[in-house]
């Protein structure tokens, strides 16, 4: 009896599948628990593609402000067309769920992160990655920032894996930097790289970047 009742419960879920493709019989499961994990984290907007992936081409942006230390497994996301902050939890990693793309900003900032790899590799406007103390290398995000790039307050003792490219201001202030080795080529808009292990000179600063604003290489106690 008990045998004939679970074969009648697998003809059941095989006639539910039945004309579904193997990812959406697939999706039976995961699909529901992603929307109820987008809805409890208050996230609106979003869409979910064939292969489980999170994107948001709406103007919408996403704030995940919950006091988070990691994300579920079945969490990952693709595309964001507006903003995307991670900041301000307890995240030691961006590896498996964080996007691939954000047209906005992206910010990660005060986390517990000791890398940036597996961060997007396009970001539209600022990055900001700023007070992740255990941060000590920049090895991973993208090469072009069009915005504000901020690694300040953070442990970088180098500047190796940074954007090439900088189109707002670039800030490195208290590190604990002794090199400039890896800085952007170019940056346009302000350079501040003061309150770290050694004091850069504004001639040196110029001479490694072509920085068209102001370089600042002390720091202002506010």
């Amino acid at each position: 009896m008990k045998a004939k009742l679970v074969q009648q419960m697998l003809d059941e879920h095989r006639g539910f599948t039945r004309g579904m493709d193997p990812g959406e019989a697939m999706d039976v499961g995961l699909r529901p628990k992603i929307k109820a994990w987008l809805e409890s984290m208050s996230i609106e907007g979003c869409t979910i593609d064939d292969e489980l992936t999170i994107n948001n081409y709406t103007e919408s942006n996403i704030y995940l402000d919950k006091k988070l230390s990691e994300f579920p497994s079945y969490v990952k996301f693709g595309k964001i067309k507006g903003y995307f902050s991670c900041g301000s939890n307890g995240l030691a990693s961006l590896l498996g769920w964080s996007p691939k793309e954000v047209r906005g900003s992206f910010y990660c900032n005060d986390n517990h992160l000791g890398s940036l790899e597996g961060c997007p590799g396009t970001v539209g406007k600022d990055f900001i990655c700023r007070h992740n103390h255990l941060l000590a290398s920049l090895e991973g995000c993208p090469k072009t920032i069009e915005g504000y790039f901020s690694c300040d307050h953070n442990g970088l003792t180098s500047l190796k894996g940074c954007p090439e490219a900088v189109g707002g201001s670039f800030n490195c202030e208290w590190n604990k930097l002794t090199s400039l080795e890896g800085c952007p080529r170019t940056v346009g808009h302000n350079f501040y790289c003061g309150g770290n292990a050694r004091k850069f000179s504004e001639r040196e600063i110029r001479s490694i970047c072509e920085v068209k604003g102001t370089v600042r290489t002390y720091v202002i106690n506010i």
